[in-house]
C-alpha cells in the first residue's frame, strides 16, 4: 500500500495590514483530509536539547487539554513522530516544518522540524521584539500534526483573539501559544468526545481532496498551505524568501511528483519589510 506525505511550511514574508475579524464567519478552521485513526498519537522529542523540551511538550498539551474533543498527544522517545531542531534555510526564511505521511485517507506518521538558524525565545514570558516565540510555533505545528490547515483569513485579526492554527504570526508576541475557539471547534470536529473507550474517525474516501486551502496570510510572516506528493517520501522543500510590502502575503506550496518523497513549496515573497516589531507566522 502507498504512502503520500505532505510537508507545510513556515514561511517568512512581510505584509502590512491584518484581515479582520468577520463576526459571521461560522467555521473559520480547515481540515487537510487525513486524519488518525486513533484519537490519540506520541511524539519523540529524544533529538531535542532540554530548553526545547518543554516547548515541544507545550505545543502538545494545548490540543490534548481541548475539553470537546478526545485527542491526545503523549510524550513517548520510542515513537516515529519525531520532534526536531536543524538547518531547513538559514536565518529569516522557513521556520519550520511538518511533514504527514497517511495512506487511505489516515495518517501513519507526522515529523515536525524547527529551523535552528532562528532566533527562537524558548521560555514561559514574553519574547523580545525580534524574537521567534517558540511555544507559539509549536503549537500551531502540532496543530497540523492532528490533521488541520491554516485558518481562513477571517478568523485571524491582530491581537490575542488570533487563532493558533492562523497562517502567520507576529513576531515578537506570545498569544498564539493558546488555541481560541476556533481552533478547539476543528480538533473537536475531527477528534470528537466518543463513549467508548477507543474512538474511531472515518476519514474521506480521497485524503488529498480534503478542503484544504492556501491561506492569504496578512501583516505576518507566512506559512505556505499542504501540497500532497505521489511518492512516500517528499524531497527536502524550498523557499523564495525575500522581504517586501503589500496588503497581502499569498504564499503557495508546489507539489512534485517526483520519486523524491518531499513537496516543494514556494512562496511569493513581498517587496519591503515593515521596520519596527514585523510580524512573523508559525508553521504548518
Amino acid at each position: 500500500m502507498s504512502t503520500t506525505r505532505i510537508s507545510t511550511l513556515l514561511a517568512l514574508a512581510v505584509a502590512v495590514a491584518f484581515v479582520a475579524l468577520r463576526a459571521d464567519e461560522a467555521r473559520a478552521w480547515v481540515a487537510w483530509g487525513p486524519v488518525w485513526a486513533q484519537h490519540n498519537t506520541t511524539y519523540d522529542t529524544s533529538a531535542l536539547s532540554s530548553s526545547w523540551r518543554p516547548v515541544a511538550d507545550f505545543g502538545a498539551q494545548q490540543w490534548t487539554d481541548v475539553t470537546n474533543s478526545d485527542w491526545t498527544y503523549n510524550s513517548d522517545n520510542s515513537s516515529s513522530n519525531d520532534i526536531t531542531v536543524g538547518s531547513i534555510d538559514g536565518s529569516g526564511g522557513v521556520l519550520a516544518t511538518t511533514t504527514i505521511y497517511f495512506s487511505g485517507g489516515i495518517i501513519n506518521r507526522a515529523v515536525i522540524k524547527f529551523d535552528s538558524s532562528e532566533n527562537w525565545y524558548l521560555g514561559t514570558g514574553a519574547p523580545g521584539g525580534s524574537q521567534m516565540d517558540g511555544r507559539s510555533v509549536a503549537s500551531h505545528e502540532f496543530g497540523h500534526a492532528l490533521g488541520l490547515d491554516h485558518t481562513q483569513s477571517g478568523n485571524c485579526p491582530s491581537g490575542s483573539g488570533r487563532a493558533t492554527m492562523c497562517a502567520s504570526y507576529p513576531v515578537g508576541t506570545s498569544y498564539m501559544r493558546s488555541l481560541e475557539a476556533d481552533d478547539q471547534d476543528g480538533v473537536s470536529a475531527l477528534y470528537p468526545l466518543s463513549p467508548t473507550a477507543t474512538p474511531t474517525h472515518t476519514p474521506s474516501n480521497t485524503p488529498t481532496a480534503g478542503p484544504t486551502a492556501t491561506p492569504t496570510a496578512t501583516d505576518a510572516f507566512t506559512i505556505g498551505g499542504p501540497r500532497p506528493t505521489d511518492t512516500p517520501t517528499p524531497r527536502p522543500p524550498t523557499q523564495t524568501p525575500t522581504s517586501a510590502a503589500t496588503q497581502t502575503v499569498a504564499p503557495t506550496s508546489s507539489p512534485i511528483p517526483t520519486s523524491t518523497p518531499e513537496a516543494s513549496p514556494t512562496r511569493t515573497p513581498v517587496p519591503t519589510r515593515t521596520p519596527t516589531n514585523p510580524p512573523m507566522c508559525i508553521g504548518c
